[in-house]
């Protein structure tokens, strides 16, 4: 069988020799010729369309192997929120979708698992977003990148002299970072102060941390100013997630 596919090599590499010396030759070509040359550009083509295969291949082997380790490590983060929020369900995403007025993301968990609408759902980076819909065996998430009038986050600054209160009112989806106002210009915050959940709403997730102060900037009135919060969640890439169930 090994003596076989040498011969095949043997013969492709004399085949594909002869082929390309006719190319330089500025003359006519016998019936044979013709066909050593149709044969060569078959096998120039099916040998393109295998290394294409191959490489497309391995492409999809390496993106699903980085799939599965980052997926691994986010199941591995979970167990250590696990031991600090106890309550926590650990939940997949089996669903994101994202446009210009919604952005949520589905969970392979849902009323089975006692989730309800308005849990938090948190990561290993802090808060995710809040519970909006619940099934049987799936949940839907509102990811905390919709806030808005409509839809504002009591949160608790942590500050050397005394923790302050405000409100997450909105997400700048260019800068990443979100505001939080309702905050007097004469209150001293640190830049880098940690921002979490107030519980002003829900006692069961109050701490739930939310990010960090980037910036501020006072109103033009000189009476309140506004919060810039980073946060370390990268929204567009959730895979593991833990439902704070209430």
């Amino acid at each position: 069988m090994k003596r076989k596919n040498l011969y095949v090599v043997l013969l492709c590499i004399f085949i594909f020799i002869f082929s390309n010396t006719l190319l330089v030759l500025d003359r006519k070509y016998t019936i044979l010729e013709n066909l050593f040359k149709n044969v060569n550009k078959y096998i120039c083509s099916y040998i393109d369309d295998r290394l294409y295969k191959e490489v497309k291949s391995d492409n999809v082997i390496n993106s699903r192997i980085k799939y599965l380790e980052k997926e691994n490590d986010e199941l591995k983060k979970s167990v250590k929120i696990k031991e600090e929020h106890p309550n926590t369900i650990t939940s997949k995403v089996i669903n994101h979708v994202s446009n210009s007025f919604y952005d949520r993301v589905e969970i392979n968990k849902g009323l089975d698992y006692k989730i309800n609408v308005g849990d938090a759902v948190i990561n290993s980076s802090g808060l995710v977003g809040f519970i909006s819909k619940t099934g049987k065996k799936v949940s839907e998430a509102n990811l905390l990148v919709n806030v808005n009038n409509n839809f504002k986050v009591s949160v608790l600054i942590e500050n050397s002299d005394s923790n302050l209160y405000g409100l997450l009112s909105s997400y700048d989806n260019k800068t990443k970072l979100f505001k939080i106002t309702n905050i007097r210009a004469k209150d001293k915050i640190k830049i880098g102060s940690k921002v979490y959940l107030s519980g002003y709403n829900n006692s069961s997730y109050k701490n739930i941390y939310i990010g960090k102060i980037k910036d501020e900037k006072v109103s033009d009135y000189g009476l309140t100013k506004t919060l810039y919060l980073k946060s370390d969640v990268d929204f567009n890439n959730l895979f593991i997630l833990s439902v704070e169930v209430s």
